[in-house]
């Protein structure tokens, strides 16, 4: 077995295996099973990308404000005494 790659069993409807098999046979050469890898890594790929270019755009839109914000001078720090786990008291324990 080639080095990178795990033995599996799956369960694919009969179709999609004659699709794949057929595209290989019509090239005259290759491997359906590679050409069911490829199209998987491609469909992960795409929604990486997906996922990226939503938080691209969310970043800008964050990055926007932030930065009219400053120019604006309306720009508040937050509050850490609230969120800053390092500031709260400690808890109190019952020990015997």
């Amino acid at each position: 077995m080639p080095a990178g790659k795990t033995r599996i069993t799956i369960r694919l409807d009969k179709d999609v295996i004659d699709w794949f098999r057929y595209q290989v046979e019509s090239k005259g050469a290759g491997n359906y099973q590679t050409m069911i890898n490829n199209v998987l890594r491609e469909y992960i790929y795409e929604k990486r990308q997906g996922i990226e270019k939503v938080l691209r755009h969310v970043l800008r839109e964050e990055l926007s404000k932030f930065q009219t914000n400053i120019t604006e001078g309306s720009f508040q720090t937050a509050d850490v005494s609230t969120t800053d786990p390092k500031k709260s008291s400690p808890k109190k324990t019952n020990d015997k």
